[in-house]
């Protein structure tokens, strides 16, 4: 599968440092990509500027705060983010193009997920019918 652009540069550059910091939580399960960007990617009708990744409802995204000791802010930083912001459940990491958008949940669409290559990387993605 291949990401529409600009999704399909900032996915490039972020996915193996994210996926690195993710790794650091303790309760950290393999994301789920889904939302516009994975439509746009199976229909190509569209560009995309950011992606949604759903994670396990108490994966602890808030333990990624620099005021826990984590590196993640500075790592995005220094991957030129502009702004990241936490709200309750979910994770904003803003680019100068696009943004990622990480949310903790407990329900998942009806139709689940399945694994897709997506950059030589293979990805669990959401179906939605």
């Amino acid at each position: 599968m291949i990401l529409p652009e600009p999704a399909r540069g900032l996915w490039k550059r972020v996915a193996a440092p994210l996926r690195a910091e993710m790794n650091t939580l303790d309760r950290f399960e393999p994301w789920r990509i889904g939302g516009g960007t994975i439509l746009a990617a199976r229909w190509d009708h569209r560009d995309s500027t950011d992606i949604d990744l759903k994670v396990a409802h108490n994966a602890g995204l808030v333990l990624l705060r620099s005021t826990y000791g984590g590196t993640f802010e500075k790592t995005m930083e220094r991957l030129g983010a502009t702004r990241i912001e936490y709200r309750g459940h979910q994770l904003s990491v803003h680019f100068s193009k696009g943004k990622i958008d990480i949310t903790q949940a407990k329900q998942a669409p009806a139709a689940g997920h399945t694994e897709e290559m997506i950059d030589d990387h293979v990805e669990q993605i959401l179906i939605w019918k």
